[in-house]
Protein backbone atom coordinates (compact mmCIF):
# COMPACT_ATOMS: atom_id res chain seq x y z
CA UNK A 1 0.00 0.00 0.00
CA UNK A 2 1.46 3.37 -1.07
CA UNK A 3 0.54 6.40 1.05
CA UNK A 4 1.43 9.92 -0.21
CA UNK A 5 1.30 12.74 2.33
CA UNK A 6 1.35 16.25 0.97
CA UNK A 7 2.92 19.11 2.91
CA UNK A 8 5.14 17.00 5.14
CA UNK A 9 7.89 19.64 5.09
CA UNK A 10 5.55 22.20 6.65
CA UNK A 11 4.56 19.85 9.52
CA UNK A 12 6.39 19.83 12.86
CA UNK A 13 8.32 16.80 14.00
CA UNK A 14 5.81 16.14 16.77
CA UNK A 15 2.92 16.07 14.29
CA UNK A 16 4.83 13.75 11.97
CA UNK A 17 5.53 11.38 14.89
CA UNK A 18 1.87 11.39 15.92
CA UNK A 19 0.79 10.65 12.34
CA UNK A 20 3.20 7.71 12.15
CA UNK A 21 1.75 6.24 15.35
CA UNK A 22 -1.79 6.50 13.97
CA UNK A 23 -0.81 4.86 10.67
CA UNK A 24 0.97 2.02 12.49
CA UNK A 25 -2.12 1.37 14.60
CA UNK A 26 -4.31 1.21 11.51
CA UNK A 27 -1.98 -1.28 9.77
CA UNK A 28 -1.88 -3.53 12.87
CA UNK A 29 -5.66 -3.41 13.15
CA UNK A 30 -6.17 -4.45 9.53
CA UNK A 31 -3.72 -7.34 9.94
CA UNK A 32 -5.41 -8.52 13.14
CA UNK A 33 -8.86 -8.59 11.56
CA UNK A 34 -7.61 -10.57 8.57
CA UNK A 35 -5.72 -13.05 10.74
CA UNK A 36 -8.64 -13.69 13.12
CA UNK A 37 -11.13 -14.28 10.31
CA UNK A 38 -8.88 -16.78 8.60
CA UNK A 39 -8.24 -18.79 11.79
CA UNK A 40 -11.96 -18.98 12.55
CA UNK A 41 -12.80 -20.29 9.08
CA UNK A 42 -10.06 -22.92 9.21
CA UNK A 43 -11.24 -24.27 12.57
CA UNK A 44 -14.80 -24.80 11.33
CA UNK A 45 -15.39 -28.51 10.46
CA UNK A 46 -18.80 -27.97 8.87
CA UNK A 47 -20.37 -30.72 10.96
CA UNK A 48 -21.64 -31.44 14.45
CA UNK A 49 -21.05 -34.80 16.17
CA UNK A 50 -23.07 -36.25 19.05
CA UNK A 51 -21.77 -39.35 20.89
CA UNK A 52 -23.37 -41.45 23.63
CA UNK A 53 -22.54 -44.86 25.11
CA UNK A 54 -25.33 -47.45 25.10
CA UNK A 55 -25.41 -50.63 27.22
CA UNK A 56 -27.84 -53.53 27.71
CA UNK A 57 -29.37 -52.98 24.27
CA UNK A 58 -31.32 -56.01 22.94
CA UNK A 59 -30.39 -57.09 19.40
CA UNK A 60 -32.97 -58.89 17.23
CA UNK A 61 -32.25 -61.39 14.47
CA UNK A 62 -34.04 -62.48 11.31
CA UNK A 63 -36.57 -64.58 13.28
CA UNK A 64 -37.55 -61.60 15.41
CA UNK A 65 -36.09 -62.96 18.66
CA UNK A 66 -33.49 -61.10 20.70
CA UNK A 67 -30.38 -63.20 20.09
CA UNK A 68 -27.85 -60.94 21.87
CA UNK A 69 -27.36 -57.98 24.18
CA UNK A 70 -25.14 -55.14 22.94
CA UNK A 71 -22.92 -52.38 24.28
CA UNK A 72 -21.58 -49.72 21.89
CA UNK A 73 -20.92 -46.06 21.13
CA UNK A 74 -23.75 -44.43 19.17
CA UNK A 75 -22.51 -41.49 17.09
CA UNK A 76 -24.66 -39.05 15.10
CA UNK A 77 -22.89 -36.88 12.49
CA UNK A 78 -24.85 -33.86 11.22
CA UNK A 79 -23.63 -31.71 8.31
CA UNK A 80 -24.26 -28.04 9.03
CA UNK A 81 -24.67 -27.41 5.29
CA UNK A 82 -27.71 -29.71 5.26
CA UNK A 83 -28.64 -30.71 8.83
CA UNK A 84 -31.78 -32.56 7.69
CA UNK A 85 -29.78 -35.56 6.48
CA UNK A 86 -27.43 -37.20 9.00
CA UNK A 87 -25.36 -40.37 9.45
CA UNK A 88 -25.59 -42.68 12.44
CA UNK A 89 -22.53 -44.76 13.40
CA UNK A 90 -22.25 -47.72 15.77
CA UNK A 91 -18.68 -48.00 17.06
CA UNK A 92 -16.70 -50.14 19.53
CA UNK A 93 -19.57 -52.63 19.66
CA UNK A 94 -19.53 -55.77 21.84
CA UNK A 95 -22.24 -58.39 22.18
CA UNK A 96 -23.11 -61.41 24.31
CA UNK A 97 -25.57 -64.00 23.00
CA UNK A 98 -28.76 -65.35 24.52
CA UNK A 99 -29.47 -69.03 23.87
CA UNK A 100 -32.03 -69.61 21.12
CA UNK A 101 -32.44 -69.14 17.39
CA UNK A 102 -29.32 -67.78 15.70
CA UNK A 103 -29.41 -64.28 14.17
CA UNK A 104 -29.51 -65.63 10.60
CA UNK A 105 -31.85 -68.59 11.18
CA UNK A 106 -34.76 -67.05 9.23
CA UNK A 107 -32.74 -65.31 6.54
CA UNK A 108 -34.40 -67.24 3.71
CA UNK A 109 -37.88 -67.67 5.19
CA UNK A 110 -39.04 -70.18 7.83
CA UNK A 111 -36.52 -70.95 10.55
CA UNK A 112 -33.80 -73.47 9.83
CA UNK A 113 -32.24 -75.55 12.59
CA UNK A 114 -29.54 -72.99 13.40
CA UNK A 115 -29.23 -72.04 17.05
CA UNK A 116 -26.71 -70.20 19.19
CA UNK A 117 -25.80 -70.92 22.79
CA UNK A 118 -25.67 -68.39 25.58
CA UNK A 119 -22.60 -66.33 26.49
CA UNK A 120 -20.95 -66.35 23.05
CA UNK A 121 -19.13 -63.01 22.86
CA UNK A 122 -17.99 -60.96 19.88
CA UNK A 123 -17.63 -57.51 18.39
CA UNK A 124 -19.57 -55.48 15.85
CA UNK A 125 -19.74 -52.14 14.06
CA UNK A 126 -22.25 -50.55 11.72
CA UNK A 127 -23.78 -47.46 10.21
CA UNK A 128 -27.04 -45.99 8.96
CA UNK A 129 -26.21 -43.45 6.24
CA UNK A 130 -28.42 -40.66 4.92
CA UNK A 131 -31.10 -40.65 7.60
CA UNK A 132 -33.70 -38.13 6.37
CA UNK A 133 -35.42 -35.74 8.80
CA UNK A 134 -38.89 -34.32 8.10
CA UNK A 135 -41.34 -32.30 10.15
CA UNK A 136 -38.79 -30.80 12.56
CA UNK A 137 -36.41 -27.88 13.08
CA UNK A 138 -32.69 -28.41 13.72
CA UNK A 139 -31.55 -27.08 17.09
CA UNK A 140 -27.76 -26.59 16.99
CA UNK A 141 -27.69 -26.00 20.76
CA UNK A 142 -29.37 -29.29 21.71
CA UNK A 143 -27.49 -31.49 24.19
CA UNK A 144 -27.42 -35.28 23.98
CA UNK A 145 -27.16 -37.82 26.79
CA UNK A 146 -27.57 -41.59 26.71
CA UNK A 147 -31.05 -41.14 28.18
CA UNK A 148 -32.16 -38.68 25.47
CA UNK A 149 -30.16 -39.88 22.43
CA UNK A 150 -29.70 -43.60 23.08
CA UNK A 151 -31.98 -44.39 20.12
CA UNK A 152 -32.56 -42.89 16.68
CA UNK A 153 -36.02 -41.75 17.76
CA UNK A 154 -34.66 -40.16 20.92
CA UNK A 155 -31.98 -38.27 18.99
CA UNK A 156 -34.57 -37.13 16.44
CA UNK A 157 -36.84 -35.71 19.15
CA UNK A 158 -33.99 -34.13 21.13
CA UNK A 159 -32.25 -32.37 18.24
CA UNK A 160 -35.14 -31.70 15.83
CA UNK A 161 -38.19 -31.41 18.07
CA UNK A 162 -41.22 -33.45 19.08
CA UNK A 163 -42.84 -33.31 15.63
CA UNK A 164 -39.78 -34.56 13.75
CA UNK A 165 -39.53 -37.91 11.96
CA UNK A 166 -36.19 -39.56 11.08
CA UNK A 167 -36.42 -42.22 8.36
CA UNK A 168 -33.72 -44.91 8.13
CA UNK A 169 -33.63 -46.48 4.66
CA UNK A 170 -30.15 -48.09 4.62
CA UNK A 171 -28.13 -49.96 7.24
CA UNK A 172 -24.95 -52.00 7.37
CA UNK A 173 -23.77 -54.07 10.39
CA UNK A 174 -20.95 -56.63 10.73
CA UNK A 175 -20.76 -59.06 13.69
CA UNK A 176 -17.72 -61.28 14.29
CA UNK A 177 -16.74 -63.94 16.83
CA UNK A 178 -13.48 -65.84 17.42
CA UNK A 179 -14.92 -69.30 16.60
CA UNK A 180 -18.70 -69.08 16.11
CA UNK A 181 -18.89 -67.45 12.70
CA UNK A 182 -19.88 -63.99 11.53
CA UNK A 183 -23.08 -62.29 10.46
CA UNK A 184 -23.65 -59.37 8.11
CA UNK A 185 -26.96 -57.59 8.58
CA UNK A 186 -27.58 -55.02 5.87
CA UNK A 187 -30.23 -53.47 3.68
CA UNK A 188 -30.38 -54.70 0.08
CA UNK A 189 -28.41 -51.70 -1.20
CA UNK A 190 -25.58 -52.42 1.25
CA UNK A 191 -25.03 -56.14 0.69
CA UNK A 192 -28.13 -57.65 2.28
CA UNK A 193 -28.05 -60.20 5.10
CA UNK A 194 -25.72 -63.22 5.02
CA UNK A 195 -23.71 -65.51 7.26
CA UNK A 196 -24.66 -66.62 10.78
CA UNK A 197 -23.42 -66.99 14.35
CA UNK A 198 -24.08 -70.46 15.75
CA UNK A 199 -22.88 -72.98 18.29
CA UNK A 200 -21.92 -72.72 21.94
CA UNK A 201 -19.47 -70.63 23.89
CA UNK A 202 -17.26 -73.69 24.48
CA UNK A 203 -16.31 -73.59 20.78
CA UNK A 204 -14.41 -70.35 21.31
CA UNK A 205 -10.66 -70.59 21.81
CA UNK A 206 -10.78 -68.76 25.13
CA UNK A 207 -13.14 -70.02 27.85
CA UNK A 208 -15.76 -67.49 28.85
CA UNK A 209 -14.79 -65.97 32.18
CA UNK A 210 -16.07 -62.79 33.74
CA UNK A 211 -13.14 -60.81 32.30
CA UNK A 212 -14.02 -61.94 28.76
CA UNK A 213 -17.67 -60.87 28.87
CA UNK A 214 -18.30 -57.38 27.42
CA UNK A 215 -19.45 -54.69 29.81
CA UNK A 216 -23.20 -54.50 29.19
Amino acid sequence: MLLIIKGVKSMSKSRIAALCVILAALVIGVFSLTHTSGSHAASSSGKRTYKVHVTNDPDSGTCGNNWATDAFDRVFVVSLNNPYVFTELFQNGKFQTTAGQSPGACEFGPANANTVGGNVVGTFHGNEPNVVVTGGTFNPNAKCTTATCGTTTGFCTTVYGVGANCAVSSFDFDYTTPENGGWHNGSSDLGGTNGDITGSATEQNTPVHKTNVPHL
